[in-house]
């Protein structure tokens, strides 16, 4: 490679770096720990239940579930959503 390709990629490459720490306020990435990736999981899964609850409830008013059938699903979709709040606030 010549002097001229080595210096145009370091260029480059510099160009990239100070770009990505001005666009990230200069801050490193961290990981998360575990109990905020665990809480992240618990958020997703709590939006994904009452999602399906209002899918529960839309498909019962469409005629599609039977009364009973609606009581059942949204008692457990309920118990379910109880039980991830509690470990989000730590009480399970």
């Amino acid at each position: 490679m010549g002097t001229g390709l080595v210096a145009a990629f370091a260029c480059v490459f510099l160009t990239a770096m100070v770009a990505y720490f001005l666009l990230t306020g200069g801050e490193a990435q961290l990981e998360d720990s575990p109990r905020e990736a665990e809480l992240r999981a618990l958020r997703e899964r709590k939006r994904t239940i009452y999602d399906n609850l209002r899918d529960l409830h839309f498909e019962f008013l469409a005629g599609k579930l039977g009364e009973e059938d609606y009581r059942r699903g949204r008692g457990a979709l309920e118990q379910e959503a109880a039980q991830v709040t509690r470990k989000m606030e730590g009480r399970a």
